[in-house]
């Protein structure tokens, strides 16, 4: 097994987010407004605006059979819940739940450790906002 290097997938998803923060337009219509998906080679990239202002981000990478989460809160007052779920049946069940992780209007980020996400499974990240009856939103599988 070869070491994951979680510094520099941080910097580079980071500087990837910064990059890609204004892509996404917010409309303020809904609990998560005008949103997307962004990805490259080995990482995908959600995000969704809150109405009340703000934005929860997360970004799930693939290295060396393994899958990492970065999770960020921008200015998100009622903050948002994250997690990984991992699959072994191509996607149809998400039974397994790694690295749930709340960040609170005065978090930024968060990096989770490894799952592993070889031939056999596929993995994707999810967050809510915090608020009653909000809507899960979750990347590709990657």
């Amino acid at each position: 097994m070869s070491a994951l290097r979680p510094r520099r997938l941080v910097t580079a998803a980071t500087a990837l987010i910064l990059a890609l923060g204004g892509v996404v337009a917010a409309t303020g219509t809904a609990q998560a407004a005008a949103n997307g998906t962004q990805s490259g080679d080995g990482w995908e990239q959600i995000t969704y605006y809150a109405s009340a202002g703000g934005r929860c981000e997360a970004v799930i990478s693939y290295e060396n059979s393994y899958a990492l989460g970065l999770y960020i809160n921008a200015g998100v007052a009622v903050g948002c819940t994250f997690w990984i779920e991992r699959s072994a049946d191509g996607g149809y069940t998400w039974p397994s739940v790694y690295y749930t992780h709340a960040l609170g209007p005065n978090d930024s980020s968060y990096s989770t450790g490894s799952v592993l996400d070889s031939s056999a499974y596929v993995a994707r990240v999810c967050f809510h906002f915090n608020v009653s009856g909000a809507a899960r939103h979750c990347s590709l599988l990657i």
